[in-house]
């Protein structure tokens, strides 16, 4: 992997991640 892949996948995995927190935060509201 060069390291454009590594960037790339470490964003997407960051955007998993917060919409992942924003899920939580929405269940809690409810």
């Amino acid at each position: 992997m060069g390291a454009k892949d590594i960037d790339a996948f470490a964003s997407f995995r960051y955007t998993v991640y917060l919409e992942g927190k924003d899920e939580c935060r929405k269940k809690k509201q409810k």
